[in-house]
């Protein structure tokens, strides 16, 4: 569509309504708002400012005092902490050292648990006083002691005060605010004290967060009418503060202390104040907090500005007025722009009959949404499986060719969070499956690894913050695990409990291997690798194990050879003589002496395949086809994948010594067949040769 034909159309409603609105707006509103803030009360205006800066002075003062109760409840807690129990009074911090380094650790943390903490210090009243500030100090008789020994004596449990001891110029205007929290916690019989300092400045500048107006004040009165802290840091008041001080109280106590805030205007020196108190419960005790700021730098602004609202609003009207016309043109033509970019031949001919510009813009915009849900909607149902192959092609290495920040950026598109993170994998592997013939049935083994995988995604969610399960379907799952550097632990009782629940619901054994920790995404494949080849060091019998790459104690022991060439042999001449029954009693005695001792599970596994490849020998050498006998079957890859006791001795009498006697009781019935109907000699013997009865009754001649 050609863009000039457009523009020489008429302009459709919206324009014409932008026109008419601006007009109006840029006049009229003007004119209302100048008058009406010139010609409205002062005092009706003055009264909702106030009104509105008591009601925010309230909950700044909520906020801050709720900060102190915070507090409270905080260093309450540590007077219980069985390290500030009864035996410290008894205890030679000298002689037991660490126990001494622990408290300091201890008060070093309770300094660092709040940024209002100066220092924390603890007084212990024994025959010779000790202070831990937070070092060991041990007290001598003097003014000193006497300060902390009025503390000890003074209120309950647990007190707020002000104490020259924690001022550094000892002067009493410089006093600290002090919580006092008596050991042990509940006691009736204190024996010394948490002294928690605050900082005067810290604390003076979150009460001057009351009161931002200059000349204004902010101090905090305890129900003994004694000033606990003012935004200035110190707690001798200046004569506005003591008679600001006096009518807080005089009106509080006319009240009876009924209310837990009230406002009030206060004159002093030809000033008016607008002083606002609030009173919250601390310990039993009460603290009321002061504000007062002064009503002319609030209101004094209104002022001026009422004035200069009316002068402005006449400009305005000039230019307004001129400039309507203008501001309209402007402001249709991204209208126009997004018109001709909607507009299609069939939208063009809607415009022509309805003229209405924002109606087109409502259906195009609804196709557009419509199409962006469904997009959406396809990309969060592909994105679980998205993710779950790039971490197959990332465990199996097929992604070596990208770079580390590469990779890291993929992880970062799919959602993980991988800055200064770590990573973990995890393999979990299911043993005894074989041994629940009553509860699961062949070709169950996908199932049962869905459900384990659940399981695992359950427990893992309240233990990891990121992670992802890979269900390899074949009894084991994978465990790809983003962690901090602090996450063994967590791994660790997530094993136990993941060992627990399967052990409970599905009934089957659980090996868990655990990699060591790499920071690098290139690292791993390789880390996979070590884990499905630490797998084969399990111990071969269906019991719960637990294998740390990770753990300096892991090494690989070779172990001893316990190969029972014996029973091979027995074995060997029972598979001769037909006798199935004994062969398969004879494989089970095998294989339990291959896993005795604790052996791991690769020797298991290379003892069966060396037993597997005697027996295909011995076909071999009776003149059977092994390739034909097991229908060109790889044996030696299906016992290779084979990891549990039970299964392994099924396999090894259903796969291969069922078809061997099967086919050596053919070849019997086949020569005795042909004895009944040709008994005469049917093979030549050589002069110097004894014929023997071959191995299950297969013809062979032995040269003498």
């Amino acid at each position: 569509m050609d863009p000039t034909l457009m523009q020489r159309k008429p302009k459709g409603i919206f324009y014409r309504k932008s026109l008419i609105f601006i007009l109006l707006s840029a006049s009229i509103p003007g004119l209302i708002i100048g008058g009406s803030i010139y010609w409205i009360v002062v005092r009706q205006i003055e009264n909702e400012l106030l009104l509105v800066h008591q009601n925010q002075t309230y909950f700044r003062t909520e906020n801050i005092d709720h900060q102190f109760t915070n507090l409270e409840m905080n260093l309450t807690h540590w007077a219980f902490e069985p390290r500030f129990g009864d035996r410290l009074i008894d205890l030679d911090f000298i002689h037991y050292f660490q126990e001494t380094r622990d408290l300091n650790k201890t008060l070093l943390v309770m300094q660092g648990s709040n940024p209002l903490i100066k220092k924390v210090e603890l007084y212990l009243h024994k025959t010779r006083p000790l202070l831990f500030k937070p070092d060991y100090t041990e007290l001598t008789a003097g003014v000193y002691n006497e300060l902390y020994a009025r503390l000890l004596q003074r209120g309950k449990g647990i007190y707020w005060t002000n104490s020259e001891i924690g001022s550094e110029s000892g002067r009493t205007g410089d006093a600290s605010l002090v919580l006092v929290n008596k050991i042990p916690g509940g006691s009736a019989e204190p024996f010394g004290f948490l002294a928690t300092f605050l900082d005067r400045e810290k604390v003076a500048k979150l009460l001057k967060t009351l009161s931002p107006y200059n000349g204004g004040s902010t101090f905090i009165v305890n129900n003994r009418n004694e000033v606990l802290i003012s935004a200035s840091g110190r707690t001798k008041l200046t004569e506005f503060e003591t008679a600001l001080k006096d009518e807080v109280l005089s009106k509080n106590n006319r009240k009876n202390n009924l209310t837990n805030q009230g406002s009030f205007m206060f004159k002093w020196k030809g000033a008016s104040y607008t002083v606002s108190y609030s009173k919250f419960p601390h310990l039993n005790s009460q603290w009321i907090y002061v504000t007062a700021a002064p009503i002319s730098v609030i209101t004094s602004p209104l002022v001026f500005s009422s004035k200069l609202m009316i002068v402005i609003s006449f400009t305005g009207i000039c230019l307004a007025l001129c400039l309507s016309w203008f501001v309209s043109k402007k402001i249709y033509s991204p209208v126009e722009r997004l018109l001709r970019l909607f507009s299609d031949e069939k939208t063009v001919e809607q415009r022509t009959s309805e003229h209405d510009e924002f109606k087109i813009f409502e259906v195009q915009w609804f196709k557009l949404t419509k199409q962006s849900k469904v997009l959406q909607s396809r990309l969060e149902e592909q994105l679980p499986q998205v993710k779950e192959g790039f971490l197959l092609q990332l465990l199996q290495g097929n992604l070596t060719s990208y770079t580390e920040r590469d990779l890291l950026e993929r992880m970062k598109y799919y959602g993980w969070t991988v800055d200064g993170k770590q990573f973990v994998v995890i393999n979990i592997q299911l043993t005894g499956f074989s041994a629940q013939d009553n509860r699961f049935s062949a070709g169950d083994e996908g199932l049962v690894t869905f459900a384990s995988a659940n399981i695992i995604e359950e427990l893992a969610a309240t233990h990891l913050e990121q992670f992802h399960v890979i269900n390899f379907h074949d009894l084991s799952v994978g465990l790809f695990v983003i962690s901090s550097n602090q996450a063994k632990q967590q791994l660790f009782r997530l094993g136990e409990e993941l060992t627990r629940a399967i052990n409970r619901i599905l009934r089957l054994r659980v090996t868990i291997t655990v990699s060591k920790p790499a920071r690098s995404l290139a690292q791993v494949p390789y880390m996979f690798k070590e884990v499905k080849k630490a797998i084969g060091y399990r111990i071969f019998e269906d019991q719960n194990q637990w294998i740390d790459l990770d753990d300096p104690d892991f090494t690989v022991v070779e172990d001893e050879v316990n190969y029972p060439f014996d029973l091979e042999k027995e074995i060997i001449q029972s598979l001769r003589m037909g006798n199935q029954e004994h062969t398969a009693h004879l494989i089970k005695r095998f294989l339990a002496q291959l896993s005795e001792s604790g052996n791991k599970q690769f020797a298991v596994q290379q003892g069966m395949l060396q037993l597997l490849g005697s027996i295909q020998h011995e076909i071999l050498h009776v003149g059977i086809n092994p390739c034909q006998l097991y229908h060109g079957v790889n044996m030696y890859d299906q016992l290779s994948h084979i990891k549990e006791p039970q299964k392994m001795l099924k396999w090894m009498n259903e796969k291969v010594v069922q078809p061997c006697m099967q086919k050596f009781s053919e070849r019997s019935n086949i020569h005795f067949l042909h004895a009944a109907y040709d008994p005469g000699p049917r093979f030549y013997t050589p002069p110097g040769t004894i014929t023997v009865p071959p191995p299950c009754f297969a013809q062979q001649s032995i040269a003498a």
